[in-house]
């Protein structure tokens, strides 16, 4: 174990002792999603992540190309209902800048004949597929829209986004008293934010979390979702992080749960989940063979004490084979010094002993839900990198930065001009307000030119004090998951002057400018 680690550790443990550190709360975090074997996702009967409703009941059981007019009507009056419902949720900014001017529309030009199309240039039949739910899943609330993409981590709605930046913003920037290699990273990366959906942070989600012992049929649901999404497989990625319990909807929670004084939460939810790839195994980890090694970090932090002016990281080490299908928790080395008595009045000394462990706060961890360490966090690292993956099924990323610290999330790029209405204006020649980046769907001229799908509109703007940047992965730059170097572990205090290798903040910002400079884009 290096030096940083040896002092990490000692200041985790210190904290909980001095500071009543509560005990690690909950059973692992984000929206518990189907094994890959369950392909039909949307068939009668399936329950929709985070919803206790069957999707039978909640979508339309025809295709829109069998529905009457009269069934198609009333679906999407529904889907609007209930759209206009979630809507009165959403939390604005006021724009700053000038107002531009109202851009005057003259009045219609006829409608062109419509031109015979082929195959190819037929657009998509609609999924006509919406969940219908009460708002955070809860009874008191009205039953508002959900798309499905919710639950995989894509923001539709700005209800809950504008309340968890300021909360990331403070936890993140705590992070560098105890880990500074990973704050200077993700301050300039920015880590993954989720809808409250995606993470089950919803009334409903939370009051399942309560300490209880997992029955047998639990614990082998439990072990099925031990699987690692195919993209994971075939790119292993460097890196991922998600921001989980940085929001003040686990701060809330975390005040209802109170220890015997009733002055502290009696548990805490991590505020961070973020792994790396290592190509080097460290000395303090079980050998393992051919394969891959992954360090674990969950970043434990609380509000409620003003004394705790930082938070505490754990870790833990995961190897996975080559094929993907086995995941097994490491051992760790650890190291005590045994006193040894000599005879004839001469004393006694100490020898060190060396023996592999499991850290002891992960069985007491597990325990609490009746698991083995090994299952338990296995189940906590496949939930995390499940969570990255599925969050970048948006087409759209957005990445917002203020006071040098970054943050990403993903939005469709179909709802772009309603997520971001209330950014700082900003006019053209004309006088006219220029338009957000959007999607063109594909359309043919008069002329009969067949104009493919793209993107326009404006790439940067500011928006509520942040300076946003839109891009889309695998068009604009290069795919994160496609980076897969890993790392090594050394002393960042005796980093040679002649070293051959970069630190996590310096992979950071050579990361960020081949993002800005499209790197590994897509030519057009």
């Amino acid at each position: 174990m290096s030096a940083i680690e040896y002092f990490v550790h000692l200041c985790s443990v210190w904290l909980r002792a001095m500071f009543r550190q509560p005990d690690m709360p909950t059973s692992p975090p984000i929206r518990r999603l189907p094994p890959p074997e369950d392909d039909d996702r949307l068939g009668a009967g399936y329950e929709v992540p985070g919803s206790s409703k069957p999707a039978s009941t909640m979508d339309s059981s025809k295709p829109a190309s069998t529905m009457t007019r009269a069934e198609r009507r009333a679906a999407n009056s529904e889907y609007r209902r209930l759209e206009k419902a979630r809507m009165k949720f959403d939390k604005w900014v006021e724009p700053k800048g000038e107002k531009p001017t109202p851009i005057k529309r003259g009045p219609r030009k006829p409608k062109a004949p419509a031109v015979p199309t082929t195959d190819v240039m037929k657009r998509p039949e609609p999924a006509n597929f919406f969940i219908s739910e009460h708002y955070d899943e809860d009874e008191a609330q009205p039953e508002v829209l959900y798309e499905e993409s919710e639950f995989y981590g894509q923001f539709n709605f700005r209800d809950t986004l504008t309340d968890q930046l300021p909360r990331y913003e403070f936890y993140l920037k705590r992070m560098k008293k105890l880990d500074p290699s990973a704050y200077g990273h993700y301050k300039q990366t920015g880590m993954q934010l989720l809808p409250y959906m995606a993470t089950g942070m919803t009334k409903r989600g939370l009051e399942h979390d309560d300490i209880h012992k997992m029955t047998p049929e639990e614990i082998e649901s439990y072990r099925k979702q031990i699987y690692l999404p195919s993209m994971f497989k075939r790119e292993r990625p460097a890196f991922g992080c998600v921001a989980y319990g940085a929001n003040p909807r686990a701060e809330a929670w975390e005040a209802q749960h109170k220890d015997n004084s009733g002055r502290f939460a009696k548990w805490i939810i991590p505020r961070f989940l973020y792994y790396m790839k290592y190509s080097k195994r460290p000395g303090y980890c079980q050998p393992v063979g051919a394969g891959d090694l992954y360090k674990v970090v969950v970043w434990w932090d609380r509000s409620d004490n003003p004394k705790v002016k930082w938070g505490s990281p754990t870790e833990f080490a995961v190897y996975i084979d080559p094929a993907g299908t086995h995941i097994q928790l490491l051992r760790t080395c650890k190291t005590q010094m045994i006193s040894i008595k000599v005879k004839r009045g001469l004393g006694h000394f100490e020898i060190p002993d060396h023996h592999w462990h499991f850290p002891e706060e992960y069985g007491d961890w597990a325990s609490q839900w009746g698991l083995d360490p090994s299952t338990h966090l296995c189940h906590l690292f496949t939930m995390l990198v499940q969570a990255v993956e599925f969050a970048h099924y948006g087409d759209v990323r957005v990445k917002v930065q203020k006071n040098d610290i970054a943050a990403v999330f993903n939005v469709d790029s179909r709802r772009m001009s309603y997520f971001f209405k209330d950014r700082d204006y900003v006019t053209n020649s004309k006088g006219h307000r220029v338009r957000i980046f959007h999607v063109v769907a594909p359309y043919t001229k008069e002329d009969g030119t067949v104009v493919k799908m793209q993107y326009r509109g404006a790439k940067e703007f500011t928006w509520n004090d942040y300076d946003v940047t839109v891009t889309v992965p695998g068009l604009d730059h290069f795919m994160e998951d496609e980076f897969d170097v890993g790392a090594w572990d050394c002393d960042e205090g005796k980093l040679p002057k002649d070293r051959k290798f970069i630190t996590e903040p310096e992979l950071a910002t050579k990361l960020v400018n081949m993002v800005k400079y499209g790197v590994g884009g897509t030519p057009r």
